[in-house]
């Protein structure tokens, strides 16, 4: 505003500064713009000036005389030079036409004379003499050429032969129409002459037949028509030829020859059109006209000569001219010197008087004399003088108040709080403006207002108590001007109601200048200005002023409505936030919104499940009726739950004014309710209550901001109340959890002690014991105890058998051994015996041999058959202990198993442990929405990030829920592979028994083969005892039986030897047994 006001009184008080406040460099830098001829002018005297003048207008005639003067002579010449130039080049198109023409007419007359048109036998060389002779006579052609019919030349005037010239264009041109042919112009390109040539080819025709006997073809040079056209007018100037394809051929300057038009004439396309274009040269333009006895050649024709020469004639007049105005100056110089002295006396003396003005000296006055015009400019400038005088006052009187205006503007910006605003405002603006009383007031309804704030003279009367009618605003809408500003000069101008003149005489209100002042878009009030004394007219800058000062306050006021909505926002939020119970956040709530509101009572109303309720918070200002715990009935509520879920805010600026119902307006009077502002509380998308604000004093027109701020509060009651709702179920699920925690540490110290227990129990089973029996007291490790003692006491058994079976085999083994090792030895040396003594009994003892032999073969087969058996038992017993030590290993690895479930016991430990770091957090996450919203002014971003962090923990929290699951789907894998390892080691038992009870079946046929041994060594003793008896008959056989007898007793030995090894066998498995403690 202080830019629109400031240049103006700044401008004005430079027109009547001294010289002292000039400033010296903007001086400079105007006098160094100024023309050297201005400054010239400047530096004259009045006197010099008036001569110079009177001689200027002594002249000026003259000058106008001999400019007309000039200008017609200078048009007539220019006409007559144009014309003239027109001409030249249109006798340029006419004497080349002819020339052309009477070449060609010569020729035809040529071709008809006798010695070419009627000579049937023709003598060629006769004819080229003629020729010669008759170009001789007509020095214009360079050759003559005679051609027949077919193109061949008969003769010709020059030395160079030519050769047929039936395809030339001349040719055909003059056989196909039985005319005569003129070429366009060809430049000899081969010459540094570059001259023209132009053919003419005309046809001779037989007297007798009238058909063509030959052509005369001739070559007409440049040269020729150029000595034509240098003979006067036309020497003086340039001339140009140009052909049918727009090439210069010839000239008066012979090295533009061979060029374009175009190159040569810069405005060739111009010429052609105007025909006449005047620059440095006078340039004309003429193209051929067409005539009947020669064809359409269309050459163009260009004469040009120098403008000077053209228009000297113009030139000396001129300087005729100008020596006849200078003497006449002259003479008016001095005639008019001595009028001057006369004249510029007295305008002298006002220069003077101006001087001393412009210096400052407003005092300097002029005498007066006389009644001419000087006398006129006298007074002007006395009146000048006063008038200046009058205007510096002003100006000083302006440039205060522009200071005062800019300390105003600068005390509002500062000012924190809407009444210091108002007072400050109403103090400055009284002293800027001078006058008597400065009023802001806004308006309670359409007639009356009440005054915010007042600065008033002493001696006047104060409207503080006065309420002041809206009389500046629908009755007088037309006084209003631009961006609501109204101004009255006096107030005897208007028509005013007898009540309205009784205040505006009250307040003795003389004139009065009054702005509308808008906040949040919205009337807030009006800044008046009361002038007391005399009407007054209010001049631009003041209206300004109050124009600009309006808008000022509305945005102070919206700045500082803001800051203290800000402020009350915080409050809440912070108050809010260090509350976790329901009731007294419902207390903090109505007593803060109530603050910052400024409202007379502020409730909580909470609805029944029929959308009625009661009122549960109350604060109130004390005065005024309490409402606590009454409850209030509205059917129209139910019409308003939609939009009040919605989030709706309902604004009734006066409760009479509004459509309610008589039973719900007398509830209203009973509390003294004349305003109200409703807004819903909405707690996890469900509605609670509403948050009802009431003014009680009087209506109260709510504004923009002011609803805006009752949202805001009824959200940050909303979202602390569901805050704490949060909390409250967090303590219950952290109470939960604990318990639950409590109660699963339990379970879990129980399982881990059982499984210890088991463990302990079962640990002897590493060294052989399987007569341990695991116990357990808890149901879960119940099923895994038994599953144990069922393994154990399967394997208990199993090794029972085994061992038993190896006892058996060893007793068997023993005695089979010891028998057949007796018996062979035995039988081995009564055998030796018998032979010896049937040394001489030989023949008797084939037989008996042959029977020997048989049982030897049998008892081999045997001791074979017993060699396998044994290593098919031998396979078995190995099977069998490997399948033993196979299930030692897989007892290590249900051990492993059963460690492994421990520590996912553990880990579910764990995973809960981090579920209550998880409920801890979101406790203090809780704790931070309230902080958060107290940083931030509508608090929503802040409650936007704490809904994030505990979206984030709820993840955490379904991830620990995940990771339970994924430990108990391991502890269910873990345990189904130990029930199937359980299995697998039960079959591999099974399969041992099976081994062991093979290996039994074996033993039973060994010892069946021991019996038959037995047997067949009984017949061998008898066959023996047989033989040695014969033997003594059959000396010569006897060493032959004595080596038998050996050999049987080696495989005795072998025999006896196999059973100590499965004697030894036995022992072993025995042995490995006996580890085994199964009783």
């Amino acid at each position: 505003m202080l830019k629109k006001i400031n240049p103006i009184s700044e401008n004005s008080t430079q027109k009547i500064n001294d010289d002292k406040n000039i400033n010296p460099v903007n001086e400079a830098q105007s006098q160094a713009n100024i023309s050297p001829l201005n400054s010239f002018s400047k530096s004259l005297s009045l006197k010099t000036k008036v001569t110079i003048f009177t001689t200027i207008i002594s002249a000026l005639p003259l000058l106008v005389i001999g400019g007309a003067v000039y200008v017609l002579v200078h048009q007539f010449l220019s006409e007559d030079a144009t014309k003239l130039q027109k001409a030249k080049v249109n006798s340029i198109a006419v004497d080349v036409k002819s020339y052309v023409l009477e070449r060609k007419e010569e020729l035809e007359s040529l071709a008809e004379q006798d010695f070419l048109a009627n000579a049937e036998n023709k003598n060629i060389t006769k004819i080229q003499d003629r020729l010669k002779n008759w170009k001789t006579n007509h020095n214009y052609y360079d050759d003559i050429a005679l051609v027949d019919i077919n193109g061949n030349v008969l003769t010709q005037t020059q030395d160079k032969v030519l050769g047929n010239q039936k395809t030339d264009s001349y040719f055909q041109s003059v056989i196909n129409t039985n005319k005569s042919f003129i070429s366009q112009p060809v430049i000899a390109t081969e010459t540094a002459s570059k001259e023209a040539k132009i053919v003419l080819a005309v046809p001779i025709k037989n007297y007798a037949s009238g058909k063509i006997d030959g052509i005369i073809k001739t070559e007409l040079p440049g040269k020729s028509i150029s000595k034509m056209l240098n003979q006067p007018p036309i020497k003086e100037g340039k001339y140009y030829l140009i052909d049918g394809t727009n090439k210069i051929f010839l000239a008066s300057d012979t090295n533009v020859i061979g060029k374009e038009a175009k190159d040569v004439f810069n405005n060739w396309e111009k010429l052609k059109v105007n025909s006449l274009i005047i620059k440095d040269e006078l340039t004309a333009y003429a193209p051929w006209q067409e005539a009947e006895n020669i064809p359409n050649l269309k050459w163009q024709f260009v004469s040009s000569i120098n403008k000077n020469i053209a228009f000297g004639m113009q030139q000396q007049l001129l300087l005729i001219l100008g020596l006849g105005l200078l003497i006449t100056v002259l003479l008016a110089s001095g005639i008019a010197a001595s009028i001057a002295n006369r004249l510029i006396a007295r305008l002298i003396s006002a220069n003077d008087a101006l001087k001393q003005l412009a210096k400052g000296k407003l005092e300097t006055r002029l005498t007066v004399k006389g009644k001419d015009e000087l006398t006129s400019l006298d007074l002007n400038i006395n009146e000048m003088a006063q008038q200046l005088e009058e205007l510096l006052l002003r100006q000083k009187k302006e440039a205060e108040q522009l200071r005062q205006f800019s300390h105003t503007f600068m005390s509002i910006r500062q000012s924190r709080n809407i009444g210091c605003l108002l007072e400050t405002t109403v103090k400055q603006v009284r002293q800027a403006l001078d006058v008597e009383r400065v009023v802001i007031y806004s308006y309670t309804d359409e007639n009356h207002g009440n005054v915010l704030a007042e600065s008033c003279g002493s001696n006047f009367v104060s409207s503080q108590k006065l309420t002041i009618p809206n009389i500046y605003t629908a009755k007088n809408t037309d006084n209003y001007i631009s961006d609501h500003i109204l101004a009255v000069n006096s107030f005897n101008d208007l028509n005013l109601e007898s009540e309205d003149l009784y205040l505006i005489e009250e307040l003795e209100v003389k004139a009065c200048l009054i702005a509308s002042i808008f906040k949040d878009n919205q009337n807030f009030g009006f800044l008046i200005v009361h002038d007391c004394v005399a009407p007054r007219i209010w001049q631009p800058q003041e209206m300004n002023f109050i124009r600009q000062l309006a808008i000022q306050i509305g945005g102070s006021l919206e700045r500082i409505s803001l800051l203290e909505d800000a402020q009350s926002l915080k409050n809440l939020a912070i108050h809010l936030s260090n509350s976790w119970n329901t009731e007294e956040i419902y207390n903090l709530a109505v007593q803060d919104i109530r603050q910052g509101l400024k409202a007379d009572r502020v409730v909580i109303y909470q609805f029944d499940e029929d959308w009625h309720g009661k009122i549960i918070a109350e604060s109130v200002v004390a005065g005024f009726p309490c409402a606590m715990g009454v409850k209030l009935y509205e059917p129209c509520l139910v019409d308003y739950v939609e939009k009040y879920k919605l989030g709706s805010v309902q604004a009734t600026n006066d409760v009479y004014q509004a459509s309610f119902g008589k039973c719900y307006l007398q509830q209203l009077e009973a509390f003294a309710i004349k305003a109200n502002l409703v807004a819903p509380i909405i707690v996890g998308e469900k509605l609670l209550g509403l948050l009802i604000a009431h003014q009680c004093s009087q209506p109260r027109n709510w504004q923009k901001s002011e609803i805006e701020l009752f949202e805001q509060f009824s959200r940050l009651v909303g979202l602390a109340l569901e805050r704490a709702n949060i909390i409250a179920t967090a303590k219950k699920s952290c109470y939960s959890a604990e318990n639950f925690l409590e109660n699963q540490q339990q379970q879990q110290g129980e399982l881990r002690e059982q499984l210890a227990l088991i463990l302990s129990q079962v640990e002897s089973v590493n060294y052989g014991n399987l007569t341990v029996q695991a116990e357990a007291s808890n149901p879960d490790v119940t099923a895994i105890a038994q599953l144990f003692n069922v393994i154990v006491e399967k394997l208990r058994n199993i090794v029972v058998q085994v061992q038993n079976y190896t006892t058996d085999i060893s007793t068997i083994m023993g005695e089979n051994s010891r028998i057949v090792d007796e018996n062979l030895q035995l039988n081995s040396t009564q055998h030796l015996d018998y032979l010896h003594q049937s040394w001489n009994a030989i023949a008797q003892m084939r037989n008996s041999i042959k029977t020997v032999v048989k049982s030897a073969k049998e008892t081999t087969e045997i001791t074979q058959h017993i060699s396998k058996t044994a290593a098919a038992s031998s396979s078995a017993i190995d099977a069998t202990c490997h399948n033993i030590v196979k299930l030692h290993d897989t007892i290590g690895d249900m051990t492993q198993k059963i460690k492994r479930l421990g520590e996912a016991s553990q880990k579910i430990s764990q995973v809960i442990s981090i579920i209550n770091s998880v409920t801890t957090q979101t406790n203090l996450l809780a704790i931070n929405a309230g902080i958060e919203a107290t940083r931030n002014n509508s608090g929503n971003h802040g409650f936007s990030v704490v809904v994030e962090e505990i979206e984030i923990l709820a993840n955490r929290s379904a991830s620990s829920a995940s990771e339970i699951e994924f430990i108990l789907a391991n502890i269910q894998r873990e345990t189904s592979e130990l029930t199937q390892a359980m299995e697998l080691e039960y079959q591999e038992l099974t399969q041992g028994t099976r081994s062991i009870e093979e290996t039994k079946v074996n033993l039973t046929e060994i010892l069946n083969f021991c019996h038959q041994i037995d047997t067949l060594a009984s017949s061998m003793s008898l066959a023996t005892v047989s033989q040695v008896k014969l033997s003594q008959e059959v000396k010569h056989n006897l060493t032959e039986a004595v080596k038998i007898a050996e050999l049987t007793k080696v495989q005795s030995e072998h025999v006896s030897d196999s059973f100590k090894k499965a004697v030894d066998i036995s022992e072993q498995l025995r042995g490995s047994m006996e580890d085994f403690k199964v009783s």
